[in-house]
């Protein structure tokens, strides 16, 4: 299976058509959801929201709990909307209805963590992820799911962007045959990638060894990044759901050439 594995240099996009037909007007940039927050933390969808301007989105909307508006300077930009908390400040259940009402506005959803650990946080996201549009998951909206990560896995247009420990655990969840290690060589870590992506309809990517690794139905392609980064994943999240939502059709061409748009 490792005849489809490919590799670029960040530098140099293998996909240039993919490049060339990014669309350049924004009435077909696509329409992004971001999700996330707390009562204690906003850095995860401040920063998607400020790195979804900068790589090229159409529309967004930003969903965070009502107990952030204390957290938000006024007044607040209007593409913020706040919804129902919890006493501890997470989302509650009662955000379920106007949720669903913007995941199904929106081509791509990016559940970008700083959710903090919360049951009805977590009922609602698995909710959520029943929806068919296309969604991505990131740092601790990973977290809910690698445990009990059938609901992700088996739904279509699904993208997650994952720690070598977040596979790891997702791997022994699923009960694949080889297990996950830190110290594992690079085509070990693409045979279980091509395992996992051709078992389901699901497309991950995943930062090991000066490299950031994507997968899509048992393809997979490695980019060799100039230095080891400190903070990869919300950034390859944020442009990968871009990429993935402004070429559809296209999911691996697009995740890979994403890998190349960003400033390491």
């Amino acid at each position: 299976m490792q005849s489809d594995w490919v590799k670029q240099k960040y530098d140099t996009p293998l996909f240039n058509d993919i490049l060339w037909n990014k669309p350049v007007n924004k009435q077909f940039m696509g329409k992004l959801l971001i999700m996330g927050g707390n009562l204690h933390k906003i850095t995860a969808p401040s920063q998607a929201f400020m790195l979804a301007n900068k790589y090229g989105a159409g529309q967004m909307q930003v969903l965070m709990p009502s107990s952030t508006k204390k957290l938000i300077p006024k007044p607040a930009p209007p593409e913020i909307v706040f919804l129902p908390s919890t006493p501890s400040g997470s989302f509650a259940k009662e955000a379920e209805q106007d949720a669903m009402h913007y995941v199904s506005w929106a081509d791509c959803t990016l559940f970008v963590g700083n959710f903090s650990h919360n049951s009805e946080t977590g009922v609602l996201l698995e909710n959520l992820s029943k929806t068919t549009t296309l969604q991505c998951f990131v740092e601790d909206g990973i977290d809910y799911f690698v445990d009990n990560p059938l609901p992700i896995v088996n739904r279509n247009n699904t993208l997650l962007v994952v720690t070598m420990a977040q596979l790891q655990r997702l791997v022994k969840s699923l009960k694949l045959p080889t297990a996950v290690s830190l110290s594992m060589v690079s085509s070990q870590l693409v045979e279980i990638l091509q395992t996992i992506t051709s078992k389901y309809p699901i497309a991950i990517i995943v930062y090991h060894k000066q490299n950031i690794f994507v997968s899509y139905i048992g393809q997979v392609s490695s980019t060799l990044l100039p230095s080891e980064p400190t903070h990869w994943r919300l950034a390859n999240a944020t442009s990968a759901s871009i990429w993935y939502m402004q070429q559809p059709n296209e999911p691996f061409k697009a995740l890979t050439t994403a890998i190349t748009q960003i400033s390491y």
